[in-house]
Order: structure tokens, then sequence, then C-alpha cells
């Protein structure tokens, strides 16, 4: 036999499988490592108390001043410059600039996209030029060449020259300029008094800017439009809540959206001093609105003229002869009425979502459509997907949309029916022309709020489709007046406060 010798075999861990395991092992140290520094890291700045950069002061009228302490949330307005598509805005519309507008680019017209707009509001100044919003660095330019000013009966003399006396008034620029800029330099009561061009002379083009939503002191949230703070005040007085004030009273929460409320809502000027007010002495609902109105309406004389003091409405349409409100942009009412309302979702947490640089969160003030964003604002509450969450937004808005036609057409239908009613030279008057003439007072009024909305519908959707379905029913009602019937609004339209507020649903 010849003696096999077996190979030698080496005992142990493979030299393979020890380099492996060194390298894995420095791999999640260096991981643990770079996670330590970093959970120090955040949390040395969430510890670190801010710090002023540059002195701040009631003065800090001017944007650039805020950069240097706020340089994230300088960047985030200065952005609104920039135009950004969005569903309903895809593009500008290029124009030639002139003497009288030195703009090269403007929004499109509403008025084109949908004539119905120039039966509705015939006679009104609205009926001129209408187009859609674009950032807020543009509230002052963009209203300072509107064709609602420059173009206004009494805005220019004789001669083609400014009429410093005539057009619109500087109560406008309550909400199209920084209006603490110009508080600085007279009374609320003085600049309502002046005309646009004579306050426009005040205002240093600024445009809304840091000083207009927070105190320059606190960097608090802060109320500084005296509409809205005198609003709040009568609607509480009227709730037995005497001496409500918004900039105290209010829960930071719910200055969230009052902030936005100074501008983004329905107003009228006051007879004799045009100063700014909220209809919301009743409530913020549009039947209360409705009900505030007609109160204080009152009819001319057998002379024509108005007594001292009183309001008859903002205009004739020239169609029905009608007297009749333009609505404006009540976007803060109808959120109001809101299942994200009744749950505390506020304007500020989709139109301005929190955004991180480091453990440092601060607001997108950019504040730009939600669906720019959705993962960073619907996304926050809602576990569906972006695009069936763009999905929803959209089949509301359509919904919308076919809901608001419906009442549309039966309203400019029924405005040429009392158009031809009233005869060629208007001069027909019966009492079926007198009844169907108050339904489309009402029935243009719901419709101009939902309108000049500018949602789409999606603020509110169920809040919506019901101001349609009022407008709609109101239509109709002026079509039937015409006919000798005399009709009230049914039971199923019929606002009843106490219910929507215990439902919860506001």
């Amino acid at each position: 036999m010849t003696d096999q010798t077996a190979a030698p075999t080496r005992k142990g861990v493979p030299i393979w499988l020890l380099v492996v395991i060194v390298v894995a092992a420095a791999a999640i140290t260096g991981i643990i490592a770079a996670l330590l520094a970093s959970t120090a890291q955040r949390a040395a700045e969430a510890a670190a108390e801010f710090t002023l950069v540059q002195p701040m002061d009631t003065q800090n009228n001017y944007p650039e001043t805020w950069k240097p302490n706020f340089p994230d949330q300088y960047a985030g307005w200065a952005a609104t410059e920039t135009f950004k598509p969005t569903l309903h805005l895809q593009s500008l519309v290029a124009r030639e600039a002139t003497d009288d507008d030195p703009r090269t680019a403007t929004t499109p017209s509403k008025l084109e996209e949908d004539p119905r707009l120039l039966t509705l509001w015939a006679g009104n100044i609205f009926s001129k030029d209408y187009r859609h919003l674009r950032g807020h660095y543009y509230a002052y330019i963009d209203q300072n060449y509107t064709q609602r000013v420059l173009g206004h009966p009494t805005a220019k003399n004789e001669d083609g020259s400014r009429n410093m006396n005539g057009g619109q008034p500087a109560a406008c620029l309550n909400c199209h300029a920084s209006l603490p800029v110009l508080l600085d330099k007279m009374d609320w009561e003085e600049l309502n008094a002046l005309t646009y061009f004579q306050g426009m002379e005040h205002a240093e083009s600024l445009p809304l800017g840091c000083i207009d939503c927070h105190n320059p002191l606190t960097m608090e949230l802060n109320i500084t439009r005296p509409a809205l703070i005198n609003a709040m005040a009568d609607m509480k007085a009227e709730e037995g809540i005497q001496g409500y004030d918004v900039n105290k009273d209010a829960t930071p929460n719910e200055m969230r959206a009052l902030i936005c409320a100074q501008c983004h809502v329905e107003y009228y000027f006051a007879p004799g001093t045009n100063n700014v007010v909220f209809p919301w002495k009743f409530g913020i609902d549009i039947d209360d609105g409705w009900d505030y109105y007609t109160e204080i309406f009152s009819m001319p004389g057998e002379d024509g003229k108005l007594p001292p003091g009183t309001w008859n409405w903002d205009f004739a349409n020239a169609k029905t002869g009608a007297r009749q409100l333009k609505a404006q942009h009540p976007e803060y009412e109808m959120w109001s009425g809101s299942i994200h309302a009744a749950n505390g979702v506020t304007c500020a947490d989709c139109h301005m979502p929190y955004v991180r640089n480091g453990s440092q969160k601060t607001s997108n003030h950019e504040i730009m459509s939600p669906m720019a964003n959705i993962e960073g604002t619907c996304g926050q509450c809602h576990t569906a997907s972006a695009a069936v969450l763009e999905d929803r937004v959209r089949t509301s808005q359509n919904r919308f949309t076919e809901s608001r036609d419906r009442a549309f057409d039966a309203i400019v239908d029924l405005f040429e029916a009392i158009a031809e009613a009233r005869g060629p030279e208007g001069d027909i008057k019966t009492p079926e022309i007198k009844a169907a003439q108050d339904w489309a007072s009402r029935a243009g009024y719901y419709l101009d709020f939902i309108t000049s909305e500018n949602s789409a519908g999606f603020h509110a959707p169920d809040y919506f489709q019901r101001v349609a379905n009022q407008a709609l029913e109101y239509a109709h009602n002026g079509h039937l007046a015409l006919l000798g019937v005399t009709v009230t609004p049914s039971a199923t339209t019929q606002h009843n406060a106490t219910e929507i507020e215990e439902s919860g649903l506001r």
C-alpha cells in the first residue's frame, strides 16, 4: 500500500471574511460618528438663541432692512417677483410698454376668457379691466396700471394729463401698497379721503412687505389694517364681547389666517369717508353680509340724492338698471366655511408651508399655490400620493366650474330678459320688472362672490356649491317675477347660522 498524505487545510475565519468585517465595522463607525455629529450640530442650532445681526425698530418699513436678520424669509418674499405657472395661470401675456403703462407683460384678461363678466358688471369699472392675480410683489405695480385706475372716467384732464383730484380713491392702497409706510405719514381717515393718484405720491412705490404682517420688535404676526381691527371688534361686540382687540385676543393659530384676512376679503368704501369696511357685523357668511348690506342701503329721495351718511349699492347695472353690488375677493370668508378651517388648517399652512434649513423651521414666504409643492402642503396631513391629491383638487374645481356656469348662464339670461322688458330706452317700469331687478341684484352678488374668489371653488367646495345653487335659484325667481309670479327663497337655501355653527362646519 502507498501512504497518502492529506493536503494541509487552514482552520478558522477566511481572510476575505475578515476584510469584509473590518470594512463594515469602519463604515458603521463612520455612520454613527456622522450621525452623532449631525445630532450635536442640530441640537446646538436648536438651542442657539436668535441674535439680531442688525437692530430693528418700528421704522423698519423697507423689506431690505429685514434681510440681514431674516435672509431666508426675505429670499422667499423677493421670489414673488418671479412668475411661476399654476393650474389656472400658465403664462403671462406680452405687451408693448407705453408712457401710461411701462409693463412689458401682464396676466391674461379674465374678461376675454369669460365675456359673460361684461354682462354681470355692465356699467361698473371692472368691465374695463379684470385680470388674473400674480405675486405680492406686483400688488402695487399692477394696481397702478390697471384700466380701473388709468381708465376711470375722471382719471384724466381734458388735455390728457393726470387728474390728481379724480379717479379711484386712495382707499385702494389699503391693500395694494405697504400700509404702515403710509400710516407713518398720515392718519388712516386722511389717507382714505385722498384720491388714488394723491395717495401714490406718499406710497414710495413699496409693495406689501415684512412690516405689513410682522411686529418688527417682536416678529409676532401683527394686524396693521384698521379695517380688519374694526371688523373683528364689531363682530365680537354683536356676539356680546366688548373691547375685542384682534392683536391681543386672537390665538396664534387664528392669526395665521387673520393676517391674510386683512386684504383677501369682501369690503366696501363707507360713503362720505371712503374708509374701508368689512360687512361682518352679523357674521362672515355670505347671507350675513347680504343682510348687512340690505340694512344699510337707502334709496335716493325724490331729488335723486341720498340722505347724508347712507349707502346706495356699488353701481346700477347698465343691462338691468338694477342696483348691484360688486363683490371683491372673499378668500377668507369662503375658507372660514371649509372643513380645513373647522380643523384649524390656516391659509399659512397651505400657502406658506414650513421649510427646514438645518434644525431651523421657517415659513416659505414665497406665498404660492399649494399645488406647486403638494408633498409639502397637502402631504403634511394627507397620505395619498401627489397625483391623487392633485386629481382631487382638479375634480373639486371642475365641479365648482360646472355649477357656477349653470348659475352664470341663468343670470345672464335673466339680465337680458330684464333689458328687453325695460325697452330700448330702459324707461318701462312695472312691478314685475322691479321684482325681477331685486332678484337680479341678489343673484348677481352671489355669483360675483364666488366668481371673484380666487381658489376656483377649492377653499370650501361644499360652501361654493351652496352659494352657486342660491345664485341659480335667485335667477330662476327673477324669471318668474317677470311673469308676475311672486316667489320667495326656498327653505333649502336659507342660511341658518345657528345650525351651521353647531354642526362644527365652521
